[in-house]
C-alpha cells in the first residue's frame, strides 16, 4: 500500500524536490506551502508522515508540531523537520521532543554533491 507523504514548505523549489524524489520511491506526496495550509489538509487527507521545513512565514514549523501535536487524531503522525538555519534553538526543540527527526537541507546538497564527484571521479578510470 501506498504511503501517503505531506511536504510542508513556503520554497516551491524544495517542495518540487522533495515530490519528484518521494514520488520516485513510490510514495503518494501531498504538498502545502505554509503551516495553514498543511492544517487545512490534515483535517481532509490521511498523512502517514509530516516532512515541515522549520523557517516559514506566519506559521513556523515548530508552531505546526504544536498544532498537530494538540489534535489526538493527529498527534501520532510521524513529523521529520528540515531546516537550512543553524538556529540552536531548533536543535533545542528537536532534543525535547525525541519523536521528532532533523535533517540539514545543506545535507542532501552536500550528498548531492558528494555523488556528482564520485561520477566524476568514475569518468576519470
Amino acid at each position: 500500500m501506498e504511503k501517503t507523504i505531506l511536504v510542508v514548505d513556503d520554497d516551491p523549489l524544495y517542495i518540487e524536490l522533495l515530490k519528484d524524489m518521494l514520488a520516485l520511491h513510490q510514495f503518494h506526496v501531498l504538498c502545502a506551502y505554509s503551516g495553514q495550509e498543511a492544517l487545512s489538509l490534515l483535517r481532509t487527507e490521511a498523512v502517514d508522515v509530516i516532512v515541515s521545513d522549520i523557517d516559514m512565514p506566519k506559521m513556523s514549523g515548530i508552531a505546526l508540531h504544536k498544532r498537530v501535536s494538540e489534535v489526538p487524531a493527529l498527534r501520532s503522525i510521524p513529523f521529520l523537520f528540515l531546516t537550512g538555519w543553524e538556529d540552536p534553538n531548533y536543535f533545542r526543540y528537536v532534543h525535547d521532543h525525541p519523536s521528532l527527526q532533523l535533517v540539514r537541507k545543506t545535507a542532501m546538497v552536500e550528498r548531492l554533491l558528494a555523488c556528482i564527484e564520485e561520477v566524476f571521479r568514475s569518468a576519470k578510470n
